[in-house]
């Protein structure tokens, strides 16, 4: 064992016991400390002669230091060395009793370790049977939600077979109804072919009508103008006979004559397409009569010859007539042809047959003006 020494207020050491006999100025008084003892809060020095482990190595060291002596030694100094051999052995077994002391200290820091662990791993414990529950009651959740999932996955499957068929059918009718829009459309580019036709044959007659009826309008001048100047004349040659034919009454049945030729050969134009007729050649002026003589009484006027009262026949129906019934035949199948593309289109569902009837309507009300109808002719 080792000790500790107070040398001039200060500690020194530790020192073993025989490092002890060589410090200067030990001995009995000199104030000491084990460096280790059974009781660590013991930190008190005493007397190097209080302590009974330093007993024989102090009788060494005064041994040492005294002079000689021829005295016979008492009986208790020939003790010592049994003394020193029992201090020896009580020193062993109190290094012994302290090496254990350690031990001790050290398994009851590996048992404090060793509980602290315990106590974290049941707070772990419990906290992964928390979690265990929560995950069973997950599991027995996300469970039922797999069969939900699963009777819903059935349900889809089904429906994806009847959407399936449904596609097939429908890829079917569909097909029908491009192959019958195509010849719809090759229709209804013939119809717009022979409308095109007609519209020109239209203009073309609307320009002859204009013509015509340029020409009626320079014919009755030209007959008012004969007609006046015919006037003039018979006023100026022939007094004679004015109550039963004057010249206004002349001139009137002239007009009516040139109205009547002018609208035969309008009829003809625009019915029979022939070649136009020329005019009548202008009727020559009648030639003047002599100046009857003059009676003693005015005869009286013959009656007027009225002219007999024709039958009116029936008219065969006009070009213009055929056309425009033609032309609405047309307008009433594309119109037939839509509404059932609409309800093919559809699925013949009744506010779809009521769009299509409204979409109908519009395109009636705006049909006039795609495809307008020729004016009627004039009859003469």
């Amino acid at each position: 064992m080792k000790y500790w020494i107070l040398d001039q207020q200060r500690p020194a050491g530790p020192f073993s016991a025989q490092e002890l006999k060589g410090v200067a100025g030990f001995g009995r008084a000199s104030l000491v400390r084990p460096e280790r003892t059974l009781d660590p809060e013991d930190e008190r020095w005493a007397r190097a002669g209080e302590l009974p482990q330093l007993a024989l190595l102090l009788d060494e060291v005064e041994r040492a230091s005294a002079p000689p002596c021829l005295i016979q030694p008492e009986p208790t100094v020939r003790d010592l060395p049994v003394l020193g051999a029992i201090l020896t052995r009580q020193e062993e077994s109190e290094e012994a009793l302290l090496a254990l002391r350690e031990e001790l200290s050290a398994a009851r820091g590996e048992v404090d370790l060793l509980r602290a662990e315990g106590a974290q791993q049941r707070e772990e414990a419990a906290r992964l049977e928390r979690r265990l529950a929560e995950t069973s009651a997950r599991l027995d959740a996300l469970a039922e939600r797999a069969e939900a999932a699963s009777a819903a996955a059935a349900g889809l499957a089904e429906a994806r077979d009847r959407l399936e068929e449904r596609a097939a059918v429908w890829e079917k009718e569909t097909a029908a109804c491009r192959t019958e829009i195509a010849g719809l459309k090759e229709e209804s580019a013939a119809l717009r072919t022979e409308t095109a036709a007609l519209r020109a044959e239209r203009d073309a007659l609307a320009g002859e009508l204009a013509a015509a009826v340029a020409a009626q309008a320079r014919l009755a001048e030209s007959v008012a103008a004969e007609a006046a100047r015919r006037d003039a004349a018979e006023a100026a040659a022939w007094r004679w006979g004015r109550a039963r034919l004057s010249p206004r009454r002349l001139a009137g049945a002239l007009v009516f004559a040139i109205a009547i030729a002018a609208g035969g050969l309008l009829y003809s134009i625009l019915h029979h397409h022939a070649a136009p007729v020329p005019p009548p050649p202008p009727v020559p002026a009648p030639a003047p009569k002599p100046p009857p003589p003059v009676p003693v009484a005015a005869p009286s006027p013959p009656p007027a010859v009225k002219p007999p009262a024709k039958k009116p026949r029936p008219r065969p129906p006009t070009a213009a007539k055929l056309r425009q019934e033609k032309l609405k035949a047309q307008v009433e199948a594309e119109k037939r042809l839509r509404y059932t593309i609409l309800l093919r289109t559809t699925g013949g569902v009744a506010s779809s047959k009521k769009d299509a009837e409204k979409s109908l309507e519009r395109m009636a009300d705006k049909e006039p003006e795609k495809t307008p109808v020729p004016p009627e002719e004039p009859r003469p």
